[in-house]
């Protein structure tokens, strides 16, 4: 576990609103693999936009989301990025210790 603004220290550039510094359990990108106390991460790809799923992943337990976009509607911290993908990259080196330097 780690708390938000822990985490959201090792991203570049990034907005925040509806800040809270909620405790972060785990990092996911799809809606259907998140749990209780996740962050969630709005990929968009050719065929999909992760966008979509919020609700999904809200429902499922997300307390926290990384958006490229402002999202209306959704009292929970939302991190608005440039680029998800490479904040997914980033968060998830940190919050699961750095496994690409072993």
């Amino acid at each position: 576990m780690v708390k938000l603004h822990d985490l959201i220290k090792c991203l570049d550039e990034f907005e925040i609103i509806n800040d809270n510094n909620v405790d972060i359990e785990g990092v996911a990108y799809n809606s259907k693999q998140v749990q209780y106390g996740d962050l969630f991460v709005c990929i968009k790809g050719y065929k999909t936009d992760g966008h979509k799923y919020i609700l999904d992943a809200v429902t499922n337990g997300a307390v926290a989301i990384v958006v490229e976009e402002f999202q209306e509607g959704w009292k929970i911290p939302q991190i608005k990025v440039k680029n998800s993908r490479v904040a997914l990259s980033r968060l998830s080196d940190y919050f699961y210790n750095r496994p690409s330097k072993k």
